[in-house]
């Protein structure tokens, strides 16, 4: 006898940030948008006063983390791999990453970036792996799409109908439950005016509405501007970055 699935609509979060705290060092995972490629590690650890170090004081050691450095990752967390290690650069600083398993605590895996240490348990372990495998489908699905491409597609009379990513599903033979994504789609970018105050091969130092400076990656601008100094000038910037920043 055949018994119709249950459809359930999940309205799906376009960003995660999970923390993961012990008695003196947490991890903090930040993923600023679906859209993206990459991820955020940030250590930060307890002070002799007994307070936290504060990422908004830039405070920590904060790193980035493409889709391959999350393959790797997760092959550790799965236990295919007993450790992974690589050195990021950025702005000609050196940072070392790495992931290895205790060999004398069971299930106990240890997170290093940098001069940071962090030290996972078995549930930190377990909910660790189930949401960077979450985020990497995600990715997958959307940040590998080409940017001039919407995830929808166009009938003949013109309505527009989501496309449901299928990859972020498990094998579904069997089951008697299909989970369908309801995605929010926003603008990819909007116009802000800002000065630029430095430059680097990858980022830019704006000054945003003469009030704040912020590096911003150069592969989330989609207008030309001129190199000068000075200068208030309109870029194009993706809008995740504009609302983690509160630019307006």
């Amino acid at each position: 006898m055949y018994i119709n699935p249950t459809f359930v609509i999940i309205k799906m979060a376009d960003s995660h940030n999970k923390s993961f705290f012990g008695q003196k060092n947490a991890l903090i995972l930040d993923s600023p948008s679906k859209n993206t490629s990459f991820i955020f590690f940030t250590c930060i650890k307890k002070k002799e006063n007994g307070t936290w170090e504060k990422i908004s004081k830039n405070e920590g050691k904060k790193v980035k983390c493409e889709l391959e450095d999350m393959v790797m990752i997760l092959e550790v967390l799965s236990q295919k791999s007993d450790a992974w290690s690589t050195v990021h650069t950025f702005n000609e600083e050196k940072t070392t990453i790495s992931f290895k398993w205790d060999k004398e605590k069971n299930h106990t895996l240890w997170l290093n970036i940098g001069n940071y240490s962090k030290m996972l348990n078995f549930t930190q372990v377990k909910i660790f792996k189930l949401l960077l495998k979450h985020i990497l489908k995600e990715k997958i699905a959307f940040a590998t799409v080409p940017k001039n491409l919407k995830p929808f597609e166009k009938t003949n009379n013109n309505k527009q109908i989501p496309v449901k990513p299928q990859d972020f599903f498990e094998d579904k033979k069997n089951n008697d439950l299909i989970v369908v994504e309801q995605v929010d789609v926003e603008n990819e970018t909007s116009n802000v005016k800002a000065i630029i105050t430095g430059e680097t091969q990858k980022a830019l130092l704006l000054l945003y509405n003469g009030a704040e400076e912020v590096w911003t990656p150069k592969s989330i601008i989609h207008s030309k501007y001129e190199s000068t100094k000075g200068v208030t000038q309109t870029f194009s910037i993706e809008n995740w970055f504009l609302k983690k920043n509160n630019i307006k």
